[in-house]
């Protein structure tokens, strides 16, 4: 059975798409990678490299693989990741951290002897919010600025993936209905943090939505739903939004914005997609194009999809982290 590790990779935009991807794998492209494992990488280009020049290549390590790792997630001011990590194939997930500035350093934050999951920064970088199985349905935990873990919402139900607005006012997240046997619903709800008074924000008992993503200026939410069948990801105006925009046409998944909210980013089977979008008014957007594949990029051929999250855009929407094998064959 092959482990698989997570490989976060820097890749820069700054040249053409052209020739920023057209790297042959015999010029090295998976060259230093363990295709057994994860590892987090930086990666550089060189404009005068041209086509097929080095660009691609995993040029300086962050960090120590992991048997998994997923849920990557940028500090703030974009110093540290956080991650889902299992440091060995049979282990438990934790959160942990990688310190960019220190050589990629690993820490890990939790040591429970259940499972860790979908980190969310503060907006001050101070402190997490997660997700743990610790006492039954997956309910949120809280890493303050020292270190200390406590209870942060705890529900009959399962919530996952939270999101924290820019101004530190909301989180919003998934829960999943167990009770419901028929549609196995998730639905989007919020909270002020402060108040921690769950209130909904999507309600459609006959498909589930999951997976949101505030725009950076707290007006939209991103996030993936299965209303016609398969997962397509969406953009609904927050907090009370009618009829949501649908930016995938052909699936869609892990739904991300760049820093500024001027670009959106999501997966379509293998392939990034992004395109530039309004969120100041009404919200637009133009027609996606593709960035990369999760083959070219090492992470696999599969398709992207699920509720682990597999990479990260920077807060200039002009470098990625992407967990490399993640999308090998099962085997």
């Amino acid at each position: 059975m092959m482990t698989t590790h997570l490989k976060g990779v820097f890749y820069d935009r700054h040249t053409t798409i052209e020739c920023y991807w057209s790297l042959d794998r015999a010029d090295g492209m998976y060259r230093c990678f363990d295709m057994r494992r994860h590892r987090l990488c930086s990666r550089t280009h060189d404009p005068a490299d041209g086509v097929g020049g080095p660009w691609g290549q995993c040029v300086r390590k962050i960090g120590d693989p992991q048997a998994i790792i997923t849920g990557t997630i940028l500090s703030p001011d974009q110093k540290v990741v956080a991650v889902r990590g299992r440091n060995i194939a049979d282990g438990n997930d934790d959160i942990w951290v990688y310190l960019l500035e220190n050589n990629g350093r690993k820490m890990q934050k939790t040591t429970h002897p259940s499972n860790e999951r979908q980190p969310a920064w503060a907006p001050d970088g101070k402190s997490l919010i997660y997700f743990s199985y610790r006492n039954g349905p997956a309910n949120m935990y809280k890493i303050t600025e020292n270190g200390k873990e406590e209870e942060f919402l705890i529900l009959p139900h399962e919530t996952y993936a939270p999101s924290w607005s820019s101004d530190g006012k909301y989180i919003v997240y998934h829960l999943h209905n167990q009770e419901d046997t028929e549609h196995d619903n998730r639905d989007l709800w919020y909270m002020r943090p402060e108040e921690r008074k769950p209130m909904q924000f999507t309600d459609t008992p006959a498909f589930k939505e999951a997976m949101p993503q505030f725009s950076p200026n707290g007006k939209y939410v991103a996030y993936v739903a299965d209303e016609t069948g398969t997962w397509e990801a969406y953009v609904k105006a927050f907090p009370d939004g009618d009829k949501p925009f649908k930016i995938s046409s052909n699936g869609g998944a892990y739904p991300r914005w760049s820093g500024t909210g001027d670009e959106i980013f999501f997966w379509e089977g293998n392939t990034l997609m992004a395109a530039p979008v309004n969120t100041t008014g009404d919200f637009s957007m133009e027609t996606p194009q593709k960035l990369f594949t999760g083959e070219q990029v090492g992470m696999g051929p599969r398709p992207v999809g699920g509720f682990n999250t597999i990479y990260e855009v920077a807060a200039d929407g002009q470098k990625f982290i992407v967990v490399q094998n993640s999308l090998q064959p099962r085997q």
